[in-house]
């Protein structure tokens, strides 16, 4: 049985017709892997704040020679060419700080986000920061839930709803999607029925408005 998740082989799938990719945060390195084995990727490099994490990067990646492991604090203070860069497994806000850290890098190259928890305040930071969404993917992987994102250099505008649910998530109403935000609003209308908090009806809401409730 594979060790590498639904969620790590939907990442990698994206790195197809990109030469170099960074992965940051590469933990056990199985995206890295994907990327040089089955999608034409030439040269990676394993970027990881842990030591343990490029350890385990190495043990999974041992036979490749065309990749370079760097322990650091995201891109900081680094000076590597790449056409991609893998940021994922991460909160939202962390992931910003490791955008707004590497921002000289990363402000002309196309980006595969991955992020977990407050992504409306990743999506607002993009738009602010001249990144521009050109798609999104919404998974579910063993019970749990998981956008994928894929960002260039660009202006977008987004509005409210776009911001909460993505502006392609959103229009595209995947299977996936549907399941998930009908769940979230069970789950919603339970907690107002004894909070009748006004930001959590708001968010009930746009549910109903989004997926037609």
């Amino acid at each position: 049985m594979s060790k590498i998740s639904k969620r790590i082989k939907v990442i990698a799938s994206k790195s197809k017709g990109y030469h170099t990719l960074v992965d940051i945060g590469v933990d056990h390195g199985y995206t890295i892997l994907e990327a040089l084995t089955i999608y034409g990727v030439k040269k990676a490099y394993a970027i990881d704040i842990s030591e343990g994490a490029l350890a385990q990067a190495k043990r999974t990646l041992a036979s490749f020679e065309n990749v370079t492991y760097i322990l650091n604090n995201g891109l900081v203070g680094l000076n590597i060419d790449f056409d991609l860069a893998v940021i994922s497994g991460m909160g939202s806000l962390l992931m910003i700080d490791i955008i707004k850290g590497g921002y000289e890098l990363l402000k002309n190259k196309d980006l595969i986000l991955e992020p977990q928890g407050n992504i409306d305040e990743l999506r607002i930071f993009l738009m602010n920061h001249n990144f521009k969404i050109v798609d999104e993917q919404m998974i579910c992987d063993k019970g749990k839930y998981y956008e994928i994102l894929k960002v260039t250099p660009g202006k977008m505008q987004l509005d409210e709803l776009d911001i909460m649910f993505g502006p392609f998530l959103r229009r595209e109403k995947s299977e996936t999607f549907i399941n998930y935000y009908k769940k979230l609003l069970i789950k919603f209308k339970e907690a107002y029925s004894f909070s009748q908090n006004e930001n959590l009806l708001k968010k009930i809401k746009g549910i109903e408005k989004v997926i037609g409730e």
